[in-house]
Formats: structure tokens, sequence, C-alpha cells
């Protein structure tokens, strides 16, 4: 969806972060972000608008130890609220859309699904499956719009619960 808004020419005052994950893992070849029982929480800072993560550098992204997988409806807060989960409460933005790149498996056409969570005033929303999914030959884009409001972090779960990550792009009001 953002390569299509980019390519139309519209004048935007909204800002796209993009969060490079194919090199997390400092290996030879190196490896993307492997997902195993966990939770990615990700605050919507601004800064950079293009940044390289890794195990040893992840910036402001929590990778934490959830074993809850994506569940249309399920209220995330008793585990994402956990005395051993930091993720520090930023100011709100108006998030417009976000996009996780995974590699693709042989379970994304079984049950493999992708969704979020948004966090309001310390408060994490319901979880909420993707908006659409898109399948490369060895990818799997999902895609969450939003524009409903202020939040200061999102949540993305994965079912099965294994994913290799390599990109998330969100998308921001310049407000």
């Amino acid at each position: 969806m953002f390569a299509a808004l980019a390519a139309s020419g519209c004048e935007s005052t909204d800002v796209l972060y993009t969060l490079r994950l194919d090199h997390y893992v400092p290996s030879d070849p190196p490896t993307p972000l492997h997902i195993s029982n966990e939770t990615l929480l990700l605050p919507l800072t601004r800064g950079e608008t293009v940044r390289g993560l890794s195990r040893a550098a992840p910036g402001d992204l929590v990778v934490a130890y959830t074993r809850i997988s994506c569940l249309d409806g399920l209220d995330p807060n008793p585990h994402l609220t956990r005395s051993d989960i930091d993720l520090p409460s930023g100011p709100e933005v108006r998030l417009i859309e976000i996009e996780i790149d995974e590699i693709a498996t042989e379970f994304d056409d079984l049950s493999g699904d992708t969704c979020f969570a948004v966090r309001a005033d310390g408060v994490w929303s319901l979880q909420f499956s993707a908006t659409s999914v898109a399948h490369g030959e060895n990818t799997k884009t999902s895609t969450f719009v939003f524009d409903d409001g202020s939040v200061d972090a999102v949540a993305i779960f994965f079912l099965p619960l294994h994913a290799d990550v390599t990109e998330i792009r969100y998308r921001i009001a310049d407000d």
C-alpha cells in the first residue's frame, strides 16, 4: 500500500518510518528477526525515518516472550503490562497504517496470521486482524490501516507463534 501511495505522487503530510530487520542477527549470511512465542512491541517514535535494527542495537523495539498468538478480539493487557516488559509510554501520534514483512512459510496458507493491538492512554486495545495480507514469492506482507485516533505503541502478534520478520513500516500523521 505504501508503494502505491508513493507512486501516485500525492502530496502528503504523513511520515513513513522503516525498521529494517533483515540483518537482525549478524551471521553469514545475515538472518532476520526470528520470533518464537514472542510479541513485538513498538513505540511509535519519531526520528530517523529508516533504521537498521539488530540484536545488539534493537532501538526501541521490544521482543517480549508472551506465548500469545494472533486471536482476533483477545485482550492482551494481562500479557503486555507485566512488570518484566518494559515499554515506556511516549507521546501519542496519529497512526495511519503499519505493514510488516515476513518470510513466507508453509503454514501461512493454513492458518498463518499476523494481528495487531494499539496502546492509548496506557491501555492496549483488543487484538484485531490485518486489514490486508499480500503474498509474494517468498514473502508475506500484513497491513493494518488504523487512522482512528492517537496511540503511542503497537503490538504485533503471530500465528503460528514463529515468524521471520524482515521489515516493519509505519506511517504517522505529521501533526
